[in-house]
């Protein structure tokens, strides 16, 4: 497979990973996101000797920073750099998301698409970088 199918599949799933959580009810969202914090975060918290988290909240804020850094990682790649293609696309991502979940009886919520927006910065941040990387390599 080229790199440019394995860059645009990866943004492909990474947006339907990120459309599936918005679509879920919210019973089953929580529930996710409790198992992560209970059987991920927690035990590797104690392990480090640190205070265990309670609510799934954070979790939740931490999946979406984390899932649009990996658009925006993707993204930039596919757009070969090109802010003006990545953040419009990575913006139009988050608008979407939260709007999905208004069909899913979960509230959309403009905080999220800033949250969201954070993930955009680092993941473009981070993709940068390595491409100012690749380059001075070159």
């Amino acid at each position: 497979m080229s790199r440019k199918k394995w860059v645009v599949t990866a943004v492909v799933l990474i947006v339907l990973f990120i459309f599936t959580q918005s679509a879920m009810p919210v019973s089953k969202s929580a529930g996710e996101s409790t198992w992560i914090l209970k059987n991920v975060v927690n035990p590797i918290l104690r392990f480090f000797g640190i205070r265990q988290l309670n609510g799934d909240n954070l979790v939740r804020k931490v999946a979406h920073v984390t899932e649009f850094a990996f658009l925006a990682f993707f993204s930039f790649f596919l757009w070969k750099g090109k802010l003006l293609w990545t953040i419009p696309m990575c913006f139009t991502a988050a608008f979407l998301d939260e709007s999905i979940q208004i069909l899913s009886g979960r509230g959309p919520s403009i905080r999220d698409v800033w949250i969201d927006l954070i993930g955009v910065s680092i993941g473009t941040a981070v993709g940068w970088l390595v491409m100012r990387n690749k380059n001075r390599r070159a």
